[in-house]
């Protein structure tokens, strides 16, 4: 789905204080991870170069999420033809490379982008940068896309920005009977428009918005299907360079 948004309220030129914006669209699939599969591989082959910013996960799941085949830095390594991952924390990094995944570095690609390069310019040009969940934990997304924009965009094509959506129906128990269920280190919830926001604020050209995840919710001890996408568990945005 192109999200149908007026480029002078994402420019902030233009101000309306309740614009009603049709997001309904079909859903992408089950899963982000899937999601994001068959986006750098949309027939099956092994054909982008990917990098994989935030690459490592928390070290407490990596175990798990690669026994349930659900580690995103695996399904992206399996299903591109190079990938490279980049992660802050030392640890998660050190244990990765333990068990064998050496296409994970320790550095900072906003404040390291000189040693960055250096691997990135093994290729002439990469084709996704997949920042998967990180947003919402950053205290200035902007600031942070604007740096990966100007340093990056002579190296990369596409970003692709998964954040969960605030609109997720799981939500809406909680919210029913008045408490909210979240990570903890989350620092904002984006919604379809304001994910685009960012992305345009930060200076990238918005391309895709995809729904992902659960619609199903429970009230009264009955299960409920909902067909509405907006209510998805995930966004990605994808958004040229």
């Amino acid at each position: 789905m192109i999200p149908d948004i007026p480029r002078q309220y994402l420019d902030g030129t233009a101000i309306d204080n309740g614009m009603r914006i049709n997001f309904a669209d079909k859903i992408f699939d089950v899963s982000r991870e899937n999601a994001i599969k068959r986006i750098v591989s949309p027939n099956g082959a092994k054909e982008a170069n990917v990098i994989h910013l935030g690459a490592c996960d928390h070290i407490q799941l990596i175990d798990d999420k690669i026994k349930h085949n659900v580690w995103l830095h695996k399904l992206l390594t399996d299903h591109a033809e190079h990938c490279v991952g980049f992660d802050i924390d030392p640890e998660s990094v050190a244990y990765c490379n333990s068990i064998g995944w050496e296409n994970i570095y320790w550095l900072d690609m906003v404040n390291q982008y000189e040693k960055v390069y250096k691997i990135l310019e093994r290729l002439p040009r990469w084709d996704y940068l997949i920042a998967g969940e990180i947003v919402e934990h950053l205290d200035n997304p902007v600031e942070f896309l604007e740096k990966l924009h100007h340093r990056y965009a002579g190296y990369i094509d596409t970003i692709v920005i998964t954040v969960p959506n605030a609109f997720r129906i799981h939500g809406l128990d909680g919210i029913l009977h008045g408490f909210e269920c979240i990570n903890t280190d989350h620092r904002y919830w984006f919604t379809p428009y304001t994910i685009c926001k960012i992305a345009h604020r930060a200076g990238f050209s918005v391309k895709e918005l995809l729904y992902t995840g659960v619609r199903d919710v429970q009230f009264d001890n009955k299960q409920y299907h909902l067909e509405n996408s907006l209510v998805s568990t995930d966004l990605i945005l994808i958004a040229g360079f």
